[in-house]
């Protein structure tokens, strides 16, 4: 979380007004101590806050009733990691989809997380302070609507029916 809290404090650093026009909640599991050392030293704390956990269907009204979701999802380093893109789905992006809301993520430029992002309208950053900052101004400003017909294809009665066909189409070449 660290370099949102460093964003939240650059984004009104930059632009004053957005002092008090937005807050940033992270629910889950204790923050690490770099994290609440981060916070503890925020100019703008009042604009974060650490919740505790909440059960599956909280989370989702939770997720329905924010203005936008925060996804920060895994950043490698190619030199230590090997890798120049994340190349895992966010298991939490099919839910944030299913709010019909903004998402910001924090995530690398190259990924499926990232593509899905790019493909419904969203803004991704990747750990740049500035980065995030930005793209915290334009999704509290409400200039960012996502593309719904993209979260459509998540939809669980689209799924659910795409899987019922796979397993019948499986189970009759099988037969």
């Amino acid at each position: 979380a660290e370099p949102v809290l460093r964003a939240v404090d650059r984004l009104v650093e930059i632009y004053p007004a957005y002092r008090g026009a937005f807050e940033v909640l992270f629910y889950g599991g204790a923050p690490c101590a770099n994290d609440l050392s981060v916070h503890a030293f925020m100019r703008q704390r009042g604009h974060v806050r650490f919740e505790e956990p909440v059960g599956y269907l909280a989370s989702l009204r939770l997720m329905q009733a924010a203005d936008a979701l925060l996804l920060i999802d895994g950043i490698f380093d190619p030199a230590e990691d090997g890798l120049d893109c994340n190349p895992f789905l966010a298991g939490k992006l099919p839910d944030y989809m299913g709010a019909g809301k903004p998402i910001i993520g924090v995530t690398m430029a190259k990924g499926p997380s990232a593509d899905l992002l790019r493909e419904s309208r969203n803004l991704i950053a990747d750990t740049r302070i500035d980065r995030i900052a930005y793209v915290l101004k334009r999704t509290s400003g409400r200039k960012v609507q996502p593309d719904l017909t993209v979260y459509q294809r998540f939809h669980s009665a689209d799924i659910g029916a795409a899987m019922e066909a796979a397993i019948r189409r499986v189970v009759k070449e099988a037969s």
